[in-house]
């Protein structure tokens, strides 16, 4: 018998070189639903560094500074939309930034 894994929780932290975005990306599989129950970041307190999260091509949260936002959000996989996390340091000296949500499958 095995267990599935029901976390689907996911988090990015490194140093973004000046004028750089980093992505990463999760493909929900079909007809799957994840609930995201909670959603943060840190961007280096500045109007030109952001740390988001996107369903598809949907905003979900974005922050420039230290964010938790916590709600209950259903996304339904359709083989091809994807949660992603972008971290985009705009500013001319490399950052210490990230971000992250914490999300299960639906069963």
């Amino acid at each position: 018998m095995s267990i599935e894994n029901l976390d689907k929780s996911k988090e990015k932290y490194q140093t973004v070189n000046a004028l750089t975005e980093v992505t990463d990306e999760v493909v929900i599989p079909n007809g799957e639903t994840w609930i995201i129950t909670k959603m943060y970041g840190n961007a280096g307190f500045s109007d030109v560094t952001t740390s988001s999260i996107y369903f598809d091509t949907t905003l979900l949260f974005t922050t420039h500074g230290d964010f938790i936002k916590e709600e209950y959000t259903e996304v339904i996989g359709n083989g091809s939309k994807k949660i992603k996390i972008s971290i985009n340091n705009q500013s001319l000296i490399a950052q210490t930034m990230g971000a992250g949500y914490v999300s299960r499958k639906k069963i």
